[in-house]
């Protein structure tokens, strides 16, 4: 096993601030995703997505929302251009209601002719030798992170063609249709069917990897066809934030980390944002996840979601670790 390992783009989640407490506790993720910024008509990032992309950061993979596809190229050259980005990833996946109602995200998974529209205006009169000054914008590298489709899983075929089409950089892909969020349950039959299409080489798989284990069963599908393609951590990293360095061969979470990597966030998010109220709003988004870390403390979890202030927030955070046996733990939770 030779996984390349990404933090998978969660709005509101992964956001600049969580990041750089991550670095600092974790290792295990080789590529960061930025939570998706606008493509919009202003041409111009909002001073809250410029905190996501600035400084510049090696390791960032900025990644854009729009359905727009001039809005695309001039938003992904200026990445480049002026925040030193080489590749710009796509947003075809987000199954959020107002998201897909505006045709961005998974909506735009429902109309593959539209699709093959978008990218080829996005690749129209490209040159990877064009320079500045001809009046085509010079694009960095284009992934995407799609879903399988909007209602049927069987609409991949359709939509890995109109994919295997154009120069993609990779192609990560979530083995979920829109209309089942996130379910229980993915179609690796869907993945086949990317695979087969596009090729493994530029394939990134995303979707129910919670344990190390299930590493194990990704690597056995296909007779190890897929046991060196990168791989996406999502909803399970962000509930086990050790979960990438248990994949490659590290230790597992251990609760006295764990502990302080959550002060530390709420150290930093309250720093910024600057009270109480919208510190704990961003906080309880993250216990949503890292409280299946304790599936024995329930009564300890209710409290943290009760809190309505600083101190009696942290104080219910105390009682759970105080509450929690053992040093280490074994895994995410399936629950999720």
């Amino acid at each position: 096993m030779n996984h390349t390992i990404y933090m998978a783009p969660m709005e509101g989640v992964t956001t600049a601030i969580y990041r750089g407490i991550f670095r600092k506790y974790f290792t295990g993720v080789d590529r960061f995703f930025t939570p998706f910024l606008g493509a919009g008509v202003t041409h111009r990032f909002k001073h809250k997505e410029l905190q996501e992309i600035v400084p510049y950061d090696e390791k960032l993979i900025p990644q854009l929302l729009t359905a727009d596809a001039e809005g695309f190229r001039f938003s992904a050259a200026m990445l480049q251009e002026d925040y030193g980005y080489g590749e710009v990833n796509l947003n075809l996946g987000c199954p959020s209601g107002t998201v897909v109602s505006k045709g961005k995200g998974a909506g735009m998974l429902a109309d593959p002719e539209k699709l093959d529209r978008f990218f080829r205006t996005v690749f129209a009169d490209l040159d990877e030798n064009l320079e500045q000054g001809t009046g085509h914008p010079v694009l960095p590298k284009i992934s995407v992170k799609t879903r399988i489709g909007l209602t049927d899983p069987a609409e991949a075929k359709t939509l890995a063609e109109v994919l295997a089409k154009y120069p993609l950089y990779e192609v990560t892909v979530h083995p979920r249709v829109r209309e089942e969020f996130y379910r229980p349950g993915v179609h690796p039959e869907a993945f086949r069917t990317f695979a087969d299409v596009i090729g493994t080489e530029k394939l990134v798989y995303n979707g129910d990897l919670f344990r190390a284990e299930d590493l194990q069963r990704l690597d056995a599908l296909q007779d190890g066809r897929y046991r060196d393609i990168p791989i996406m951590l999502g909803r399970g990293l962000i509930a086990d934030p050790a979960l990438a360095r248990e994949m490659k061969g590290g230790e597992p979470l251990q609760k006295e980390e764990l502990r302080s990597f959550m002060e530390d966030l709420w150290q930093a998010y309250r720093e910024v944002v600057g009270s109480d109220r919208d510190t704990l709003f961003k906080m309880k988004e993250i216990w949503f996840y890292v409280g299946m870390m304790f599936p024995e403390e329930k009564r300890e979890l209710k409290e943290i979601r009760k809190a309505n202030d600083g101190p009696a927030y942290r104080a219910a955070v105390r009682t759970l670790f105080s509450a929690h046996r053992e040093n280490h733990f074994s895994g995410a939770y399936h629950a999720i």
